[in-house]
């Protein structure tokens, strides 16, 4: 419980001291995944690169369908000298045209035939999209 209240309190204080500060903007990313064409948001640093980068996966939680998460930590990433990026999935932000929410698609089975279904649902979806490929990491 302690982690949490910890974790509220970093938030509220990162967006109010984000707020203090006129906000920094971002670059709209769009990029492939599989068929589909998803959004991004990316901070940068001033100056020229290169810079190390921050590729943050946010969950699929209440608030994560906006940017409240980028424009309350990229700026401070940026700040730093570093490129922050936040990519959203199919449904959700910049990506809420190239499909279905995935959180509306296991509540929806959850209602229809209980968890089982919720479980069938996520794992259909991901077997949908294909193997998953191993990107080589710092080559």
């Amino acid at each position: 419980m302690r982690i949490i209240l910890f974790m509220v309190a970093v938030i509220v204080g990162v967006r109010s001291s984000v707020a203090a500060e006129p906000p920094t903007p971002y670059e709209v990313i769009r990029f492939p995944s599989g068929k589909l064409t998803l959004g991004g948001e990316l901070f940068k640093p001033e100056g020229e690169g290169p810079f190390p980068a921050v590729l943050y996966n946010h969950g699929s939680a209440e608030g994560m369908l906006s940017d409240a998460a980028s424009t309350a930590m990229g700026p401070l990433y940026a700040a730093k000298g570093w490129v922050y990026f936040m990519p959203y999935r199919r449904g959700q932000g910049l990506s809420a045209k190239a499909g279905p929410y995935i959180g509306d698609q296991i509540a929806a089975a959850e209602r229809s035939g209980g968890h089982n279904d919720a479980v069938k649902t996520m794992i259909s979806d991901r077997q949908a999209r294909g193997p998953v490929s191993a990107i080589p990491v710092g080559e």
